[in-house]
Order: C-alpha cells, then structure tokens, then sequence
C-alpha cells in the first residue's frame, strides 16, 4: 500500500511537470500566432477584418480572466503547472493591450475591463493562497496575504466605482503606479503559487522564495494606498 502511494505520487509529479512543459510551449506558440495576426491585420480596414479579428482586444481580456478559474483550479492539484499557468496569464497582460493599440479597438468597455481582468487574477490568487497558508498553519505569510487582501478589495471596488462614473468625462486609463502595484502583486502571487512546488522538487528553496514573495507583496500593498489616493484626487475633482 506505501509503495502504491508513493509510485502514485510519482506519476503526479510527472504529470504535473509535462504539464508545465505543455502549457509554456502551447503559450509561447499562441502568443507569436497572435502577434503575427495582430500585425497582419493592422493596417486592414475593420470592415474587411475576419470575425474573430474584429473584437480580438476585448476577446483577449475575456479569456484572460475565464483562464483565471483554470490557473486556481489547476493549481490546487498540479502546483506547478497551476503556477505556470498563473505566470503566463500575468505576463500575457501586454497582448489585449497591444491589440487594442494596433488595431485601433481601444474602448471604455476595454479600459474598464482590462484593470478587472487583472484586478481578478490578483483577487483570486490572493485568496487561494491564503487557504493554503491556514490549511498549511503558515501563519505569518496568511496573515500577510490576508491583510494585503482586505486593503486591495477596498481599494480596487472604490477605484472601479470612481473610474466608472468618470468613463465619459476624462481619461480612465490605468496610472504609473497602479500599474506597478499590479506588476508587484502578480510577480508575488507567481511567487507565492510556486511555494508549493518548491516544497515538492527543490526542499528549503521554498522558504526564501515565501519571503521574497512576502516582501513584493508588502510593497505592493503600499502602492496600492498610493495610487488609490492618486485615483481618488484625480476623479474627485
């Protein structure tokens, strides 16, 4: 019975890393193919566009934030390739951007969506990590997560309403700082989402790469404040 648990662990292991390997190549295929189709169509007048071309910035974000769910599910299961999945949709963040740009698709329903998209990704990250912090009695990194939480969902909900009301007033487009709050917080929750998978293949890594994860994620959250008070000066105005 021990033996059959321990080849079963072993077979998860394996499934876990092709998976990874999987997912990287499958992305890394996907993102060039949209950058050739991006580029392709730039300068094709949008009448003239395939279907699937016409509203690519927008269908970007949508699959973007549906993918979210995936990474989480994933990852609770597969921590590797859930953390890899979860790194790919952070760093894929450019592309509903550069369609918008060189296709000339940008929107209020996109410069609304895309900060959302985001806003999930994060949400979701923040709170499956901090479940397996308590089901794991890390009690310092779940109340840091916890605490990082609770400051992002008040900020974030506040941010939206004011972006909201000011969509056909003045410009909604996301600030400097609150895109490199963004940037620190899915730079810590890839961090955070690989902890696990350290603990599995590479033994003590796992508690520098926790507190490397920990503080990205404290300077974040200081960000957070920054640039939720530059958002409400801006759009109380």
């Amino acid at each position: 019975m021990m033996v059959s648990a321990i080849l079963a662990c072993g077979r998860v292991r394996m499934i876990d890393l092709a998976v990874a390997f999987l997912l990287v190549g499958l992305s890394i295929l996907g993102v060039i193919a949209l950058l050739e189709l991006i580029e392709k169509y730039r300068k094709t007048k949008p009448s003239k566009r395939p279907r699937c071309v016409k509203n690519l910035a927008n269908t970007i974000t949508k699959t973007r934030m549906a993918l979210a769910f995936v990474a989480v599910a994933i990852w609770w299961w597969l921590p590797l390739s859930g953390a890899v999945l979860y790194a790919l949709l952070a760093i894929t963040d450019f592309l509903d951007g550069r369609a918008a740009r060189r296709l000339k698709q940008v929107s209020n329903w996109g410069k609304l969506w895309d900060p959302r998209a985001d806003k999930l990704l994060v949400w979701l990250g923040m709170v499956s990590f901090a479940a397996w912090a308590l089901a794991t009695t890390n009690w310092l990194a779940a109340a840091i997560v916890v605490l990082s939480l609770a400051i992002t969902i008040v900020r974030d909900t506040d941010v939206m309403k004011l972006r909201a009301k000011a969509s056909k007033k003045v410009d909604i487009a996301a600030k400097f700082t609150a895109k490199l709050k963004t940037a620190l917080q899915m730079a810590a929750i890839c961090l955070l989402f690989l902890v696990p998978a350290c603990q599995t293949y590479l033994g003590a890594v796992w508690q520098t790469v926790l507190a490397l994860a920990e503080v990205l994620l404290v300077i974040a959250t200081l960000l957070a404040v920054i640039s939720w008070a530059d958002y409400r000066r801006i759009y109380r105005k």
